[in-house]
């Protein structure tokens, strides 16, 4: 449910029987990380009747096998529903999934590439089915994250203007629809190693001086099975959804830190031993010293030197 609702840019909600009758409660919930969520607290156990959210009801049906779909109105802004039913592998409705959009997001996934909805519809199945494995392995999604779409051979079917513009940076400035992944100098076995393995993977890669870290989501093709477990029946994949999430920036401060960091500590060492070397040349001084009045003097130098010493290293 979390990576699906990164990519959906929408609030996931999902709706079980009570125990009373007319009342359905939120067992599972996922709050989106690209955009900011519709429901800052949380609403896992939170219970709904009848009256007021009906569409679950009509969805959590026995007889409903068909999605559904509804409206709320949260914080005076009308939020979209589409219900999902989640059914049982002999056929049951036991949960409805409610993917909660507000309209403004909901007229730019309308407007995105027929590719990447069907990408999404297919997730969506796989979420539905519990056939998406290994996703819990994955980081979330930011609001900067670049996602692209590849078939099972990894050609390129559609890409996302952050994601160009990132392949832009390493000097690809034509248009890479179409493109095969194999043949950008590019490190790109995470997204085949994903589409073989049938299971979502993430790793960090280094291009020519920027750091990504990628997440591929393999997407099985139709003639898989649905059902829950790897042994159920032949896994395949028609392709993947790419996310690429920029980390250059942040890598050049932790280095930037480390150093800084290696360079104050280097000058403390320098400095305590420098207040040491002065004590110790101070005692010298002292022990050679013929006068009483010196050599008291010195003492009392060293005394201010190690007392300096010892607030230094405090602070």
């Amino acid at each position: 449910m979390p990576i699906l609702a990164d990519l959906c840019r929408a609030d996931l909600l999902l709706y079980c029987a009570a125990t009373q009758p007319n009342t359905a409660v939120v067992v599972a919930e996922a709050k989106p990380h690209s955009v900011l969520p519709l429901y800052p607290e949380t609403l896992q156990g939170h219970q709904v009747g009848r009256k007021t959210h009906p569409a679950v009801f009509h969805v959590l049906s026995p007889r409903r096998l068909a999605p559904g779909a509804g409206g709320v109105v949260v914080r005076s802004e009308l939020v979209v529903q589409e219900l999902v039913p989640v059914r049982s592998p002999d056929g049951r409705t036991i949960a409805v999934l409610s993917i909660e959009t507000n309209t403004h997001e909901l007229k730019r996934l309308q407007r995105k590439n027929p590719v990447f909805r069907k990408a999404l519809l297919r997730l969506r199945q796989m979420v539905l089915h519990g056939s998406l494995y290994g996703c819990g392995n994955l980081t979330p999604m930011g609001e900067h994250d670049g996602p692209f779409v590849v078939d099972g051979q990894g050609c390129i079917r559609y890409i996302s203007g952050i994601a160009e513009n990132l392949y832009r940076k390493l000097g690809y400035t034509e248009n890479l629809i179409g493109k095969s992944l194999a043949d950008l100098n590019t490190h790109e076995e995470v997204v085949f190693r994903a589409m073989a393995e049938c299971q979502c993977l993430e790793e960090e890669v280094s291009e020519q001086g920027q750091v990504w870290i990628k997440k591929a989501i393999p997407l099985l093709d139709e003639e898989s099975s649905w059902l829950p477990g790897r042994g159920s029946g032949r896994q395949s994949c028609s392709g993947a959804i790419v996310v690429i999430h920029d980390i250059t920036e942040q890598r050049q401060k932790e280095q930037a830190l480390k150093i800084k960091s290696t360079l104050i500590k280097e000058i403390h060492h320098r400095v305590k031993n420098n207040l040491q070397t002065i004590a110790a040349l101070l005692r010298m001084q002292a022990r050679r010293s013929k006068s009483a009045e010196v050599r008291q003097s010195l003492q009392e130098g060293v005394s201010r030197i190690l007392s300096i010493a010892v607030v230094h290293e405090f602070l």
